[in-house]
């Protein structure tokens, strides 16, 4: 019996000495899945290119839920390529601002760690559309702070493709992303971002309203002061600015008079038709016009909406030339003629213009 042992046991180690090394799995011990970890509030930062720049109004009340029933939805967080920090990965900014707060002020336990939602890394537009997402789910966003977002996740969209992308292109490319924003929408950001950033903080009271009613404006007034009376483009971007510098300069004083209305988070809104009528006074002051004139040349686009300038400059003539002027002057230059229209009467003059004085 003891041979056959110490033969078997002798076959049994030959055996094992002839079985190829296992596979190595290290690498697969490296590859990261979605789960819950738990992390201290300290080790968390906050998402570097959040869309929302504006403060949360309801910033004190998310502090004091979690102070009394701590973070009842957890976070969900996820970490750059090559980074040692985690970051806010889908919207919770400002619930993580609060947490930090509470710790830091009590040192109290309960706000030092967190239950998160870990998601593994994609890529930067992946990123900012989950924050874009999250926050308009909550409604918590400015139109200022969506334009910004959606363009910041338009310029990413390029670099990964290496093309600019049209409105509609960007439509397709946003839906694939869970957000649904119309191309008209779409245009309202984009002239919003190109036309209004003068107004600085004051575009925190922009509003989608607004920015449709003054688009079309826009449009109108630069032909007008550009192309029908040959001022060049840096003129009018010097007009556009200085008007728009006015209005933000109102706007933070009325603030700064109705700061109880915004301690219980009433926010006010830019008045379109105001600002459009500072508009009006500031190219009659330069062409030395009647507020009422430039007005009622806008009026003309939506009466004729496919006119060219030049057809709505003659269009204005001879609607003067009916009102005020001799037959025989009704052949004069257009720039001629819309100014003698309003030459005609200049205490009816003066006082279209005080009527729209911008305070």
């Amino acid at each position: 019996l003891f041979p056959y042992t110490t033969l078997f046991r002798s076959a049994r180690v030959r055996q094992s000495l002839n079985t190829p090394v296992p596979m190595d799995n290290t690498d697969r011990l490296s590859i990261e899945m979605e789960g819950q970890i738990q992390l201290k509030v300290t080790e968390i930062d906050p998402y570097d290119k959040n869309p929302r720049q504006a403060a949360n109004d309801q910033y004190e009340a998310i502090k004091e839920s979690i102070r009394s029933s701590r973070m009842l939805a957890p976070l969900v967080v996820t970490k750059r390529p090559g980074s040692t920090r985690y970051m806010v990965g889908a919207g919770g900014n400002s619930r993580l601002k609060a947490q930090k707060e509470l710790w830091l002020e009590t040192q109290d336990p309960r706000y030092e760690y967190l239950l998160v939602t870990y998601r593994p890394w994609e890529s930067e537009v992946k990123t900012l559309a989950a924050h874009v997402v999250e926050n308009e789910l909550r409604g918590e966003m400015i139109f200022w702070d969506k334009a910004r977002g959606v363009w910041a996740m338009k310029e990413e969209l390029e670099a990964e493709r290496g093309k600019s992308l049209s409105l509609r292109q960007l439509h397709d490319e946003l839906r694939g992303h869970g957000l649904s924003v119309s191309i008209a929408l779409l245009s309202y950001y984009s002239f919003a971002l190109d036309n209004l950033a003068e107004l600085g903080e004051a575009t925190r009271c922009l509003s989608k309203n607004a920015v449709e009613a003054m688009q079309p404006a826009f449009k109108h007034y630069s032909t007008y002061f550009i192309s029908a009376h040959g001022h060049s483009t840096e003129e009018w971007h010097r007009l556009r600015i200085s008007v728009l510098q006015s209005e933000a300069q109102f706007l933070r004083q009325q603030s700064i008079e109705n700061a109880a209305d915004q301690e219980h988070g009433k926010r006010r809104l830019l008045d379109a038709e105001r600002l459009i009528a500072a508009f009006e006074n500031a190219i009659a002051l330069a062409l030395g016009q009647s507020a009422s004139q430039v007005r009622e040349m806008r009026q003309l686009t939506k009466t004729l909406p496919k006119a060219s300038m030049a057809e709505l400059l003659q269009h204005y003539q001879e609607m003067c030339a009916r009102k005020r002027l001799p037959s025989s002057e009704t052949a004069s230059a257009p720039s001629k003629a819309t100014n003698e229209c309003t030459a005609g009467s200049s205490a009816e003059s003066g006082t279209a213009t005080s009527q729209n004085e911008s305070p």
